[in-house]
Parts: C-alpha cells; structure tokens; sequence
C-alpha cells in the first residue's frame, strides 16, 4: 500500500529530475568572458551596419544608407550572464533611426567568432571573428 508520505518522495523526486533535466538541456556551457566582448562587429544581414564594443561599457552603432547617408550612435551596455543590454539603442531603416530602446542580444560563441543575435529564427547578426593565437 502506497502511503501519503511515499507519494511526496516520488513527486520531490520526479520535479528535482525534471528540473535537473531542463537545467542541463538549457544550460550554455560556453560562457564568452566580458573583457573578450570588446572590439567592431559587423552585420550579417547585408549593409555596412557595425557596432563597436568599448571596455568602458560604451557602445558606437554606425548605419550607412543605401543613398550612402552615415548614422552615428553612442549609448551603454550591460553583461548578463549570455547576454548584453544595449540602452538608449537606435534600431536603423533606410530612412534613418526608427526607433530607440533597450536591446537584449544574446551572445553566442563558436571557435571563430562572437555573435550578438539580432534575429536568430533568420540568422541574422552581428559578429566579430576571433585571433586564433598559435
């Protein structure tokens, strides 16, 4: 006979697992180190967008137009675990700036390079390619 306090263990038990599970699925063991953010990426998405990353936790964001027209934009940024905090971000059209906010890019790191995914069910992003010292 299955008695109350049987049934608390298996549920303790089964949530702890679940949670444990979801945990290690989810979990990013590639962690990019702050001082390693810093320096120029530039768009994946075509145009001559970049942003360039300061260790004083400053930010340029420069757009160029197809008619050739330069948008300059500085703010300042914040390091969350897989993520950076663009504040005071211009987000660019062919029109210029169409709108301003906080933009949280999640980092992503492979042998080669840095990206901050602008739009990842498209792949579009920001990257900057890694030196590989030798």
């Amino acid at each position: 006979m299955i008695t109350v306090k049987m049934k608390i263990i298996v549920l303790v038990f089964f949530s702890v697992s679940v949670a444990l599970f979801l945990f290690i699925v989810n979990h990013d063991y590639r962690t990019v180190e702050p001082k390693t953010l810093c320096g120029k990426y530039s768009f994946n998405g075509g145009g001559l967008d970049s942003i360039t990353i300061f260790n004083d936790h400053t930010y340029k964001h420069k757009f160029i137009t197809v008619s050739n027209k330069q948008y300059t934009e500085t703010g300042k940024w914040k390091w969350n675990l897989n993520e950076i905090d663009f504040y005071n971000f211009a987000f660019f059209n062919d029109k210029g700036p169409s709108g301003r906010g906080l933009w949280m890019s999640k980092v992503a790191e492979t042998d080669k390079e840095i990206r901050l995914i602008y739009s990842s069910e498209n792949n579009i992003c920001y990257f900057k390619r890694l030196v590989i010292q030798k």
